[in-house]
């Protein structure tokens, strides 16, 4: 595996997370330290956070969406009622 600047790859690390991989390689032997690889894991959890949240401001917004279609949209037989009925 070779980089387009001819030098050969010689360190990969591939951090999973709920939508793929992270992944970085470099051209030095052991160019990841430890501390550096806990980065990386909390990053690619982060990534997963942002993602969950991402699905969950869109499964909102489709939400409010059939609200309003249901609430604004003139319908024959359809009532709003409040407690008292």
């Amino acid at each position: 595996m070779e980089k387009s600047s001819g030098q050969t790859v010689r360190s990969v690390i591939d951090v999973p997370f709920s939508r793929g991989t992270l992944a970085l390689n470099y051209h030095e032997a052991d160019a990841y330290s430890p501390t550096q690889q806990q980065q990386l894991a909390e990053s690619a959890e982060s990534l997963t956070i942002g993602f969950e949240r991402q699905s969950d401001l869109e499964q909102v917004r489709t939400s409010e969406l059939r609200y309003r279609t249901l609430v604004e949209t003139p319908y024959a037989g359809h009532m709003l009622l409040d407690e008292d009925g």
